[in-house]
């Protein structure tokens, strides 16, 4: 199943160029890719773990509203996760991108266009881990 993911994860990669994509569930990384030498598994397992905490818990914890996206913006990079809910069972995957930070409005909406229609092909394998 995550190979399925993991092509898919390539093809989004290279089509939005984009450094490094992954999808992960409440058990952590079930997929990612990369085209990054400086960024591994490690460091993306890291990174989605803290996203995952973030997300996941400390919203809870404060008592906001069930969390849509999440964007963060760094100087020079830029994170975009998505959290995906699978309505017949409730279960929430985070799928996320690393990029560059988009130096105009076009690239940003281009990046999120690129992200939705990853979300559109991998929302049947999600289902399927139900």
């Amino acid at each position: 199943m995550s190979s399925n993911l993991e092509n898919i994860l390539k093809k989004i990669n290279e089509y939005g160029n984009f450094r490094a994509s992954f999808i992960s569930d409440d058990n952590g990384i079930i997929a990612f890719a990369c085209n990054n030498k400086n960024l591994n598994e490690d460091l993306i397992i890291s990174l989605e773990k803290s996203l995952r905490d973030f997300t996941f818990k400390k919203i809870n914890l404060i008592g906001l509203s069930t969390i849509d996206t999440i964007k963060i913006r760094c100087k020079s990079d830029y994170i975009i996760g998505k959290n995906i809910i699978i309505p017949k069972s409730e279960k929430q995957f985070l799928v996320g991108i690393i990029t560059n930070v988009p130096q105009s409005g076009d690239i940003e909406l281009y990046n999120e266009q690129a992200l939705e229609i990853l979300l559109k092909k991998i929302k049947p394998e999600l289902r399927k881990l139900e």
